[in-house]
């Protein structure tokens, strides 16, 4: 909270309770999952707000990264056009000194059940960064048929 208010943010509502619209702030940023039912909340949030006398601006950061369904609606809801996107990627989140938490809640879904390897991108991704600002991990572990895959093309000195 303490980063919010040396960055300026006077005030931190959280996302699904009514913003007061008489409030004296000009700009909005809302931080939110890429999901329909929250992006349909954000756009009546939105519709409320734009309908106080004050010239707002709209600010959506998509935690990691928006999706077109999401677009969708917000141009179905007619607010699209009143909004700046960004992508906001969190990554790691450390939850103690050996531990941390990539938080995505939908990954072993999409991964397994779904067949769906697109989140594995931003697990990549991560671990780049982490050692770009901590070093090269001397060995990382892999378990189950990716993991098999992968040794499989290292063996074969393939390019994976």
């Amino acid at each position: 909270m303490s980063a919010l208010r040396a960055a300026g943010v006077s005030k931190v509502f959280r996302f699904g309770t009514n913003i007061p619209s008489e409030g004296d702030f000009v700009s909005v940023i809302f931080i939110l999952k890429p999901a329909v039912p929250l992006t349909e909340n954000l756009a009546n949030q939105i519709k409320l707000l734009k309908g106080s006398n004050l010239k707002r601006e709209f600010h959506v950061w998509y935690v990691p990264k928006k999706n077109s369904l999401c677009e969708k609606v917000l141009e179905r809801e007619g607010v699209w056009g009143d909004i700046t996107f960004r992508n906001y990627s969190m990554g790691f989140i450390p939850l103690e000194n050996t531990y941390m938490s990539l938080e995505s809640l939908d990954f072993v879904r999409n991964c397994f059940v779904y067949n769906d390897p697109s989140d594995l991108y931003n697990v990549a991704m991560y671990l780049w960064e982490f050692q770009k600002h901590f070093g090269q991990i001397p060995e990382l572990l892999g378990k189950g048929d990716a993991a098999k895959i992968r040794r499989e093309n290292e063996d074969n000195d393939s390019p994976v």
